[in-house]
Formats: structure tokens, sequence, C-alpha cells
């Protein structure tokens, strides 16, 4: 096949012609590495290989679906629940080869297929599944490096794969988890924050200057063979309380501490008052135990007689490696340092890993036993009863033979080892400062910076402030009642309301407790007392009851340092639940922490979600390319900042278009639409109706936010461009911005020009009644009084409305929005123009927008949509000319006196109308009225002659009698 051929061919054609080779192929070398293999590359793996002497080579690939062993069935016997989700493919399904001869003097590649191998057992779309193609890869990551959510990625991969690369079908199940993977190599894990100096050395210098200005102890090093570095840290009081109390020491580390990812390490030790204290700190760049062991040789040689006699720690082999190297005990001639493990990390890794629970009772028997032989004893049982050998071999290599670490059989010499068994007093810090704070017991002092920092933010959800008072000394109180005292019960104002309507609204009953605490700020010595107020009852409900109604301020700066990221509310959820169960025993305030919470906080952080992909990410460089690309379509263009609101606008029209705004905008539509762009800036459209009765654009406006000011700002300019643009009418939907901005622009007689009158949608209208107005008949009397034909018919409808229904809300809700206003929205304000009475609404416009959108994408900048579409919309139409037959003088008559017939059937109906709304009275002298004006006829004789037309005299009795017969079903 010759290469000039093949350029021509679509990316779905040329997967096909590598899937099943059918003829051999001969393409260039750089076409088939750029635009042929990379398309396949998840179909074919490499089977073998072989240079040639003259510098050409060959390759044989088999189809990833040739799979020699079948999968290993390893887990057979562990019961459903306990097995992992895993994909198992079957050996040997598919054995088609292709071979891949590369000859390097002619830059040639020679594709055939391989010893007459079979083709593929299975499709294309099956091999897509099971592995993604370099190219969509490439795609993918070219998305993922600018470190967008992995769901946007996968919208705006699948949109641009399908439109622009023909490869639909190779990213039609592309999923959210595999982008999430790829994004995870880009940029390593999700851990990256942002608080403090981007460069490293940066940070290190500030923090070894801040920890030695507040008087601590701190010292940098760096592990040349293992390329880490530790700085540790310790305050003089911390490193006495350390050599007193250190013969039993806490050893932890916690991660999602610092932007680098550093570990934070802390000894713990509990002091002659049986309280835990800090002995000291140090970060690790890396946990390893040649790096751990250099940060506690530091703090031994600053701290020269704590030596251990027990180390408590998790079952990290790398702290207890570290701990041996430090101290080495007698081989040292110093006394042994023992290792021994938390039994709350032991009994969750026996749940989970020893999934039997006669099996896991008898190990949490043996733990518990005070001799090493009973201890040894029940592993022995636990062993011999489960028939599993995979679990059986856990036991043996983890616990048979280090019992002495883990077991309390060997702590029965000490009642302190006995009391201290787990690093929950480490964990815990966070949850004892918790309590503490909840139902106030004794008086409490505190530091002013260490309160404000590390106390109040956990609890500052249960508490609102009640009172304070400042004192001359400079001190102050505040009293703090708890955030379940409600004073007044919740609103009850849609009682009336059927249940399908109401809206679902969280309503809290009142005065559930009663707590009050009283905070004492003591500026002169830097304390703050808490104390309970007024001997004031404890709380009526839990802790987490007030979690769930507010959170505290310290998980609310967790989830902000992970949504300022821009990461999923989803993710941002599961990464704060593990951080604060795992490393601040915060589990019970975020168990209930929901996806919209997090959402929320995400919108206040970033503004409204829709950060999109396409266009230039910098929002300057894409309004210059904008007014460029327009200037260029010949658009006046001009752009202009409100500096008392903030805001950016972009106003621009076709020369054609302001001239049929000028010609024909009488009566103008205004109306903007969202998600047009990135950068989420509303498009507003003016809209006129031409001579042929077809509706085109007058203008455009952007504004990033929609405010009177700016919108006003927007149609000065468009004014002063086409300066003889002063609309009798603007129709609009319920919008008092629009309303506003349009009194400003258009003042009307205070500036000595007609006036401009503003007329509502009555689709927008009945759409509201639907919502606000939930009784049928009240709702149904409106929409009459909206089509009466006089101001005092509608008046009385909607007195009516108001008398029939009960409900006060409802009723209020009639007379402040349209009660004074009818002139805006019902139609006997618009009986003077057919043109008004035909355009009722802004449907015409809706619909115009809704055809922007179906054909372009929000993921575009400003001009995007027009891109997408062409300037031409609803510009060019065609003028079609039908020739229409002479009529005769006789038809000529005909059709004057009948459109003579239902002009007066007109104006008599309305006089009828008018009369009978002022009283059934005035409607009977009507009537006699009129029949006294027409002439009695004659009968005369039927004869046979042409049919004229009936006299104006009768048309009027025959509307009359009519009137009087239908009644009211003649106007509807």
């Amino acid at each position: 096949m010759s290469n000039n051929k093949i350029v021509h061919f679509t990316s779905d054609e040329k997967r096909a012609l590598l899937f099943n080779i059918k003829n051999t192929l001969e393409i260039s070398e750089e076409e088939f590495d750029n635009s042929w293999w990379p398309l396949v590359s998840n179909v074919w793996t490499q089977f073998n290989s072989c240079k040639l002497n003259n510098g050409d080579s060959w390759k044989v690939f088999t189809c990833r679906f040739t799979k020699h062993r079948e999968s290993s069935t390893r887990k057979e016997n562990i019961p459903i629940k306990k097995q992992r989700t895993t994909m198992i493919r079957p050996a040997n399904i598919c054995h088609a080869k292709i071979k891949v001869i590369c000859m390097t003097s002619k830059k040639l590649i020679q594709i055939e297929r391989y010893n007459n191998t079979p083709d593929h057992t299975h499709t294309l779309i099956e091999s897509d599944r099971l592995k993604r193609s370099t190219a969509v890869r490439t795609l993918v990551m070219q998305e993922a490096i600018k470190n967008y959510p992995p769901v946007a990625i996968v919208k705006a991969v699948k949109e641009y794969a399908n439109n622009e690369l023909d490869l639909g079908e190779s990213v039609k199940d592309l999923k959210r988890k595999e982008v999430a993977n790829i994004k995870y190599k880009l940029h390593g894990p999700l851990e990256t924050h942002l608080v403090g100096n981007i460069e490293l050395e940066s940070d290190i210098l500030e923090t070894i200057s801040y920890l030695k200005n507040q008087e601590y102890y701190c010292e940098r090093y760096y592990i040349s063979q293992k390329s880490t570095y530790g700085i540790v840290f310790a305050h003089p009081k911390q490193l006495k309380k350390l050599h007193q109390y250190g013969w039993l020491t806490l050893i932890d580390s916690t991660h999602k501490t610092n932007k680098h990812d550093w570990r934070l390490f802390t000894l713990y030790i509990r002091d002659s008052y049986n309280c835990w204290d800090v002995g000291a700190h140090f970060f690790v760049s890396n946990e390893d135990s040649d790096t751990i062991a250099e940060a506690l040789k530091i703090i031994r040689n600053i701290c020269k007689n704590w030596i251990p006699g027990y180390v408590l720690m998790d079952q990290s082999n790398i702290e207890a490696n570290s701990i041996k190297k430090v101290f080495p005990g007698l081989k040292a001639g110093e006394n042994e340092c023992r290792i021994i493990l938390c039994t709350v990390h032991i009994v969750r890794t026996w749940i989970a890993k020893i999934y039997e629970k006669k099996t896991r009772e008898i190990m949490i028997g043996a733990m518990h036993k005070r001799t090493k032989i009973g201890c040894e004893q029940f592993i022995q049982n636990a062993i011999q009863q489960f028939s599993v050998s995979a679990v059986c071999n856990f036991i043996k290599r983890n616990y048979m033979k280090n019992s002495h670490k883990w077991a309390l059989w060997a702590q029965q010499h000490s009642p302190l080892l006995l009391q201290v068994t787990s690093t929950n007093a480490l964990e815990s810090y966070h949850n004892e400062k918790r309590a503490l704070l909840f139902n106030i017991k004794n008086t409490l002092e505190i530091s002013e910076e260490e309160f404000d920092n590390s106390w109040w933010p956990l609890v500052s959800n249960v508490w609102t402030q009640f009172n304070s008072c400042k004192l001359n000394n400079g001190d102050s109180w505040k009293v703090f009642t708890c955030r379940f005292t409600k004073h007044r019960e919740s609103s009850t104002r849609k009682e009336n309301i059927p249940i399908k309507k109401q809206r679902t609204t969280m309503i809290r009953p009142a005065n559930i407790c009663h707590a009050k605490i009283k905070v004492i700020c003591m500026t002169s010595k830097k304390l703050i007392q808490i104390e309970r107020y007024n001997n004031t009852p404890d709380h009526t409900h839990t802790l987490i009851e007030s979690d769930r109604l507010k959170r505290s301020t310290a998980v609310r700066t967790l989830v902000m340092q992970e949504a300022i990221k821009n990461y999923p509310p989803v993710a941002i959820v599961k990464a704060v639940k593990e951080y604060a169960n795992n490393e601040l025993d915060l589990g019970e305030s975020v168990k209930d922490l929901k996806r919209k919470e997090v959402a929320n906080i995400k919108y206040k952080l970033h503004g409204p979600l829709e950060t999109h992909l396409v266009g230039n990410i910098e929002l300057e460089s894409d309004i210059l390319e904008t007014i460029s690309y327009l200037k260029n379509q010949e658009y006046y263009c001009e752009r202009y900042y409100i500096s008392q609101k903030s805001t950016y606008r972009i106003v621009f029209a076709h020369p054609k278009q302001l001239k049929k705004l000028h010609q024909y905008g009488w009566l103008t539509l205004i109306d903007s639409t969202h998600k047009t762009n990135k950068h989420d800036w509303r498009l507003f459209t003016l809209y006129i109706r031409d001579s042929y009765n077809c509706w085109d654009v007058g203008a455009h406006f952007f504004v990033s936010n929609e405010d009177s000011d700016t919108i006003a700002e927007a149609l000065k300019i468009i004014r002063n461009i086409c300066k003889n643009w002063i609309p009798g009418y603007v129709l609009m939907d319920q919008s008092n911005i629009e309303a506003n901005s349009i009194k400003k622009v258009f003042p009307g007689l205070k500036a000595g020009e007609n006036e401009c009158r503003i007329i509502l949608c009555t689709v927008h209208i009945v759409r509201t009644w639907i919502a606000k107005i939930y009784e049928k008949k009240t709702r149904e009397i409106m929409i009459g009084a909206m089509h009466k034909r006089t101001k005092i018919g509608c008046e009385q409808f909607i007195q009516n409305a108001i008398q029939q229904f009960s409900v006060s809300a409802v009723c209020n809700f009639i007379k402040r929005n349209y009660m004074k206003n009818s002139h805006k929205w019902a139609l006997w304000a618009r009986q003077h123009s057919p043109l008004l009475l035909q355009v009722t609404s802004t449907n015409a416009l809706e619909s115009y927008h809704s055809e922007l959108k179906r054909t372009t994408s929000f993921l575009y900048g400003l001009i995007g949509l027009f891109e997408e579409n062409g300037f031409e919309i609803y510009e060019q139409r065609e003028l079609v000319i039908e020739e229409i037959p002479i009529q005769t003088d006789a038809e000529k008559k005909i059709e004057n006196r009948r459109h003579t017939v239902n002009e007066l059937t007109e104006r008599v109906r309305n006089k009828y109308w008018s009369a009978e709304e002022i009283g059934a009275s005035q409607a009977e002298i009507f009537v006699n009225n009129t029949k006294k004006k027409s002439p009695s006829t004659k009968k005369k004789t039927p004869c046979k002659k042409e049919y004229s037309p009936p006299s104006t005299v009768e048309v009027v009795n025959n509307i009359v009698l009519q009137v009087r017969m239908s009644g009211s079903q003649i106007e509807t």
C-alpha cells in the first residue's frame, strides 16, 4: 500500500487496518510512530524481536488477550466478604500476531500477519476496555497536567476525541478512576498543600528561624546516602520532662501536616500528674530507619540521660529498627530498651487479616493471658482450629515468636505498662480537649494563644455568643450559649400548603438545651479562663449532635485546605475523614460529613464550579483574544470596567444588527443566558422583530456579574452607538435587575423623550404562579385577570382571587407583586397594539439562546460559542416572492366588506364588555340603545340572486344577541 494513500485514512480506518492485518502495509517510520502505532498500542504486546546485521530489525507482537497462565486462585477458601474485588481474565482467548519490520535504510515500516495466525477472536472495543491506547492516554495527560478534576477531564477528553479525532469508540467507556490514576502518576500523591513557601529550602530556613525565636532547640540534618532531610525541635521544658518521665515513651508519626508531605514524629511521655505531654518533635522527609535513628540520636545527645526502658509504638518495623540502632542496650553497656506494640493496632490488624471470628477471639485471649505458656498455647489452638493455610502462616510468621512485644504477660511486672497498652493517648489529644470544653466540670486556665489556635476551633460549632462585656482594666468576658438554645419557634407560614408544594427544609424545635459557659480573657496575664455560667445545666444532647448541626472551625479548616486545590468534593470528603480519624482522632466530628457541605465550602473559595478546560486559562488573555476576533469580523466592540462594582463587560454588535435595532427597536426583547463560557460570564442579547416578522439580534454584551449598574452601562454604550434607538416597549422576564437598568438608561419624560415602558413575559408570570399560587382555582382566576381586556375587569379578578384564597401568605404575595403593576403583565395594557398582543413572551429569544448552547459547549472561552456557530445566525434569510392572483372588482368589494364587518365586530364587542364591567344595568341600556338605532326591515320573498354580505345594523344586532346569550364564554 503506498504512503500517499494512507495519509487520508481516518483514525478509525487506521485502527481497523492494524487490528486484523489483511495485506502487507508499508508506512514511513515517522508517520508510523506518531499517528499509527499510538492508536493500537493497547491491542498488541511484544512477543519477541531480532536485530539484523544491516541495521534493520523486526518485532513480533501478540494480542494482549494472549494470556498464557491462568489467574491465581490462592484465595479460593476465603469468605466472599473478605475477598478483594479483582479483575480475572481467562487465558488463551486470542492468538493473533503481527510482525513489524523496521527498514532503517529506507526509513520504512512494514507490517504483516505473522505465520498466518488467525484473526482476533474479539472486537476492537474489548481491547480498548482492557487497556487504553497511547493516543487516548496522551489526551488524558494533556488535561491532567493542568490539575483539573477527573470528572471534568473525562468529559473534555470524550468530547474532543469524538468530535475532532474520530476516536469516540476508544473513549466510550473511559472511567473517572482511570483518569485519576494517570493524574496521580503525573502529580504524585494528592496531598499537595498550598500553605507556606513553595520552595523547600526557604520553608526550612523560615521554620528554623521561627522555632529559635520561640526559644526552641532546633537542629537540621541531612542523610547523604538516603538523600533525606530532617529537623529536630523541642522546648527546654519538654526536654526536661522527657528526661524525668521518659522511662516509658510513646512514639508515633502523622502525615498531612505540611505541603512537602514531611512526616511529623512525636515523643510522648506521662508526667507525675498522670497527664500526657510532648517530649520532642522531629520532621523527616522520608520515613526510613536511618533518618529516624539520626533524629533520635540528636534528641539523645541533647537530653543525655534519656534512656527509655520501654518504647510503645504501632506495628512499624521502621520505627523499631531505628530504636534498636539508637539504644543498643547491653551491647553498649547500658540498660535494655524494650519495644512493646500498641494492642489497639494489633487488634485492628487481626480484624482485617484473621477474618474467622472464633480464631480472632482466641488470639485476643492469647494477648490477655498472664503467662507466656498460656499465651503460646492459645496461639497454637488458633492455628490448629483454622484451616486456611495463608492465615495460619500469617499468625506463625508475625505473632508466634514475638509475643513478648504484644502480649500482656510480658508487662505483668509493671502497673504502668498494664495501664498504658496503646498509643491512643497520643492520637486522642484533640478529642480530650473537646470533651473538656463541652461540659465544663472545673474552671480551666489556658494560655491565650493556645486557646485560640488549638482549643476553641474544636468546639466553635457547639457555642454561640450570648453577651459580652469589656472591663476598664482591658480584660473582657463573653458568655456563650449552646447552639441548640433556639429561642423562637420555626416559622409555620406554609402550614396550609399541600405536602407536594412544600419545600424540604430543616426545622429545629426551640429551647432544647440551656448550657452556658463564661470565657474570661485576662489580657495582662495572657490567659483565658473558662467556667460554667451561673450553674447552668449540662448539655441535653451529645457532642455528635452538635457536629451534625454545624461543623467546627477545625473541620472546616481541614476541608478548606483540600478544597482550595480544586479536587472533587467526593475526594475531599474521603481525605478529610481519613486524616481526621487516623491523625486527629476527630472521627466522630466528620462521621456525617456530606459531599454537599464540602461543595458549599469549595464554592465559597472558588466561586461557581464551572471551571472548564478549553480556551485560555487567564481571563485577560481571553478578553483580548475575544476583542481581536470580533474586530476581525467587522463587529463594533467595546470593553469597559465598573470600578465600584469591580465588574467587567464587553459590548459587541455588527453594523447590520445595529441598523435593524434602529429600524425595528420599538419593541425590544432582552434576556440573559449562562453557561456559554468557562468564566461564567452572562451573555445578554437584545432581540427585535423585522418587517418580515422574523426575529433577529440587535446587539450582544457579556457581563461578569449581573447587576443593574453594569447592565445599564452596557445599554448606554449600545444607545450611544445606535443614537436613534429609543424603544417604546421592552419585554423581559421578571428580573428587577434588568428593569432597573432600563429605567436608568431610558428615563422617559424626565429627560424629554418618549416613555420606555417595561412589559413582562406572560410565560414567566404563569410559571411563577404555578410555583407560588398552588390552589388551582385561584391560579385560574389570576390567569383570567391577565387576559381581561379592561383595567377594571382585571383588578376585579385580582380582588376575587385574594378574597377566595384563605392562606394569608399567598394573598400577600399577590398583593405585593401583582396588585399595583398590572399594566406590566396584564394584556389590557396592550390592547392598543396588535404587535404587543402577538408578542407576549420572550420565548423567541430563549429559543435563540437554547440553539446557541445546543451547538456549542460551555467549556470554551468568551467567543467560543460564536466560533462554533458562526456569526451569520439568524442574519441571512431567503426572501420568497409568491405571485398573488389579481382580484375582480366584485371580489374586492366582498373582501373590503368582510374586513369592515370584522373590525366592527371587535369594536362592538369591546364596547359591550366595557359596559358590562361597569354593571348589569349599563349593559342593558347599551343593548336597548343599539336596537333603537337599527331601522325596521320588511320581510321580502326570497328570490334567486347573487349573495350580498349582511348590513352593518344586522351585524350589530347579531353580535349583541350572541354576546348576551354566551356571556363570558365569548371572551374566552
